[in-house]
């Protein structure tokens, strides 16, 4: 992939633990928070897209870093590989993660909370990976 174009898949994080009180409360299941990177071989980096409550993070982390951040941002989570959706998604509430993620991948769903996204993942065409 040359530089500068978008990832055609993601590989996205439902994390079971998060430090913020209100998404806990507000999640109300097994998931608590969903974030996504991706890898740009053509610009040697990994993208982290990270919404929460208090900010939005990209994060771009160089080839040869991507062990120190990997095994923590997937620790006590799921990972469902999804590929990227061409055409309208639904309409990017930014300000929480789940319907920014929704957006980012393209996906036309109006789910709200982490675990009705993993299922609409696994049921339009995401793989969960395995360890």
């Amino acid at each position: 992939m040359p530089p500068g174009e978008e990832p055609a898949r993601w590989l996205l994080v439902f994390k079971r633990r998060t430090d913020s009180l209100l998404a806990r409360i507000l999640a109300c299941g097994e998931f608590k928070h969903v974030c996504a990177y991706a890898c740009l071989p053509g610009a040697k980096v990994w993208l982290i897209f990270d919404v929460n409550l208090e900010r939005t993070a990209p994060i771009v982390v160089p080839f040869g870093g991507e062990h120190a951040w990997l095994l923590d941002l997937i620790d006590d989570s799921e990972v469902i590989s999804m590929a990227r959706r061409e055409g309208r998604s639904t309409l990017p509430l930014f300000g929480w993660c789940v319907p920014a993620i929704a957006h980012l991948v393209g996906l036309r769903t109006w789910a709200l909370r982490p675990d009705a996204l993993y299922r609409y993942c696994v049921a339009n065409g995401g793989t969960p990976m395995k360890e």
